[in-house]
């Protein structure tokens, strides 16, 4: 997902680190880790999951970061604002 969004990575142990891209930085400080499924730049802070990463990189809300993942998966979503 990450490398979707055009950030290269590198691999160092279990852990892929590339530059943030929520901030200008000449040294990659932006970790991410596929075992855990999460996100973090020693950086600026920004971390999370894979819902906060698409929030944030496609400057979108919560549940259009669902629908988009979900989308990507091929998984169909219940309209939940009918129930």
């Amino acid at each position: 997902m990450v490398r979707e969004q055009g950030i290269a990575l590198r691999r160092r142990g279990r852990t892929y680190f590339g530059l943030c891209p929520f901030h200008g930085e000449q040294t990659a400080s932006f970790a991410v880790s596929r075992e855990a499924g999460l996100f973090h730049c020693f950086g600026c802070g920004a971390g999370g999951d894979v819902i906060r990463f698409i929030e944030r990189a496609e400057q979108v809300s919560f549940p259009e970061a669902v629908r988009r993942l979900a989308r990507r998966a091929g998984v169909a979503l219940a309209d939940l604002e009918r129930s």
